[in-house]
């Protein structure tokens, strides 16, 4: 009997440590699996206010982390853009000045923070990610929910919930560029003016994205961003900025094959420890005297006696002498062994079973590292480093410092970007994306726009170096409007290859810039004018070319003045009533005499029908007749 209720006892210790195994392991996902995670992870979220010149203007944002040094808070970019002042409410309480700490304009985020610790704020945990069809929740302060109280809302009872499921997971142009796209979370939550920055949360109130923008149009219904979690965990870590995260699976996992081979191991020792105290205590292997109820054995002699009286009474007093005492003692090693054995090969499964899933783990995260390294998805392969930091132990580690510059690269941090370059040496294309880094910090800082769109074009679509060139382009184009007009040919035709074929009047100056390098080649009289004539049609002005190469050709014909003085020229002679004759001279902008290259008139050309004449210090304005 004793010996059942050992085992019984030995069973219950062991059920005991197994569930509390499984509460340490599993107790957060019945806490968190229900929407009241959601309600609580209010606590993490505050209001923003951003002071624009007389304007405030408010978003949502919510804490990484809130130490004695200060609280870490994220929000979008948009919300403090253009920002002079920042401050922040929580629960009530209030302002609280704000500092930023970074930003990524591409990727729409800003982290912002406080001089002190913010009383009551709790840091939110980062999601590993969401699949399409999950629930999820928006928290934030939308600016219309104002309206409906009497106050301003700053309390977290007073935070807006909205709930939805995942539409889709996209690469958007519209948060990022063309040459940054940036994967944001389609979801039909509504998102509303002062919901930006607030966190999107799945149904165990862990960040899931950051709530950035609703699309709004007659056709459009419904449709609402926010910024995907891997673009903000990529850009703290590149930041070195510190947040919770979830690594429960990898934590079930091992702790649960642990837990399983220690309650085991345990079983085993107090199996053992049981059977130790009944032996000492006394049993079949033991003196039977005490159970019995005989007297003690003070010495040999009375035993002796006592057995050489009765012969029966020895049988029954020394039970080990019995052939079942020994064949049981005979037995009892080989069973123990066989147990130990068993137990250990309990053991030795739980054991192997978890290092055969944490190999499994690691090899499928080591995959999909080596799947964003051949795809150059450097995001993809952070996230797999992230989750499983020592498969950078399997390959080339100078790969996880090129995924981290280029993650600098994509997030605009040059500098820490080129310094990582430069370490990696010859490796891949290192050297050639420290070169890249540097022209386009180069073209930035360029004083001419010609050298910065020379720069920007070079480097084709690296960063938003495209997208530059296209804001530059409406400046562009008047500069080069503003050349034509005054018959700067050459030179505007410099910039047109920044600009595309069919902008504005690109074409028409395009086609005069070639007639124009024609008349190099000393084209007739009639061409001249002809192309002077459409410098007019164009609203352009006379190339410079012509006053000092080809005046003739271009004074071809009759001038006259309004006051009748009259000025003509033929391919033989001249006519005019102006005072002076004599053989002359077209160059050099005016009228020479031919004897003594001496000038006689200056000449200033308008356009194609007006000039000027400044003849002995008065000036005549001439027009062309027709």
């Amino acid at each position: 009997m004793r010996e059942t209720r050992g085992k019984k006892s030995c069973f219950c210790r062991v059920l005991t440590m197994l569930l509390a195994a499984v509460l340490i392991c599993g107790g957060n996902v019945l806490a968190a699996g229900v929407p009241g995670a959601v309600l609580k992870a209010r606590e993490g979220v505050v209001r923003i206010y951003v002071q624009v010149g007389e304007e405030t203007y408010t978003g949502t944002g919510f804490a990484l982390s809130n130490q004695t040094d200060g609280a870490v808070i994220v929000t979008n970019y948009h919300v403090i853009e253009d920002g002079e002042r920042f401050t922040l409410y929580y629960d009530g309480s209030g302002p609280v000045t704000l500092t930023v700490a970074a930003t990524s304009p591409a990727q729409d985020i800003a982290v912002l923070q406080t001089m002190g610790e913010i009383k009551g704020l709790q840091p939110l945990t980062l999601a590993e990610g969401v699949s399409v069809g999950a629930e999820v929740y928006a928290l934030g302060y939308p600016s219309s929910a104002d309206y409906l109280g009497t106050q301003t809302l700053t309390k977290i009872d007073q935070i807006t919930l909205t709930n939805g499921i995942v539409s889709a997971l996209q690469s958007s142009q519209i948060v990022g560029t063309k040459e940054r796209p940036v994967q944001v979370i389609q979801t039909n939550t509504a998102i509303n003016s002062g919901n930006s920055g607030g966190p999107l949360l799945n149904q165990r109130g862990q960040v899931v994205g950051i709530n950035t923008m609703s699309i709004v149009g007659e056709d459009i219904e419904g449709t609402h961003a926010s910024v995907y979690i891997e673009e903000l965990r990529n850009f703290l870590d590149v930041q070195g900025i510190r947040y919770k995260t979830d690594h429960r699976l990898l934590y079930w996992g091992l702790t649960g094959a642990v837990a399983a081979a220690t309650c085991l191991l345990l079983l085993l020792v107090l199996r053992r420890r049981k059977k130790k105290k009944r032996e000492s205590a006394g049993g079949f292997e033991g003196s039977a005297a005490p159970q019995c109820g005989l007297p003690d054995m003070d010495s040999a002699a009375e035993l002796e006696g006592q057995i050489s009286l009765f012969e029966t009474a020895e049988k029954k007093a020394v039970p080990a002498a019995s052939p079942l005492a020994e064949e049981k003692k005979k037995r009892k090693p080989l069973q123990k062994k066989t147990r130990l054995l068993i137990v250990c090969a309990a053991v030795f499964l739980l054991l192997a079973a978890g290092a055969g899933w944490f190999g499994v783990y690691t090899f499928d995260t080591y995959q999909e590292m080596q799947s964003g390294w051949k795809n150059k998805n450097y995001q993809q392969m952070a996230a797999a480093y992230r989750r499983a930091p020592w498969i950078s132990v399997f390959g080339d580690e100078r790969q996880e410092d090129y995924c981290k510059a280029m993650l600098m690269v994509q997030n605009y941090q040059l500098d820490e970007a080129i310094a990582l370059f430069e370490q990696l040496g010859d490796f891949e294309d290192a050297e050639e994306q420290t070169e890249l880094a540097q022209d386009y910090q180069e073209a930035l800082q360029q004083e001419t726009l010609l050298e910065q769109c020379k720069k920007l074009k070079a480097l084709g679509d690296y960063l938003d170096s495209s997208e530059r060139l296209n804001e530059l382009q409406p400046k562009i184009y008047e500069m080069c409007k503003d050349m034509m007009k005054k018959g700067k040919f050459l030179e505007a035709g410099r910039y047109f290859v920044f600009l595309p074929e069919d902008y504005g009047e690109l074409p028409t100056y395009k086609s005069l810039i070639s007639e124009y390098k024609k008349i190099d080649n000393r084209r007739s009289t009639r061409e001249i004018q002809n192309f002077c004539s459409m410098c007019e049609e164009a609203d352009v002005g006379i190339p410079e070319i012509i006053s000092r190469l080809y005046l003739y050709d271009f004074l071809y014909g009759s001038w006259m003045t309004k006051s009748g003085y009259y000025f003509s020229a033929s391919e033989v002679y001249y006519n005019t009533n102006f005072d002076f004759d004599g053989t002359i001279l077209y160059e050099e902008n005016g009228i020479y005499r031919k004897s003594d290259h001496s000038l006689i008139a200056q000449v200033e050309i308008k356009n194609y029908y007006e000039v000027d004449f400044i003849y002995q210090g008065e000036r005549y304005e001439m027009t062309r007749v027709i």
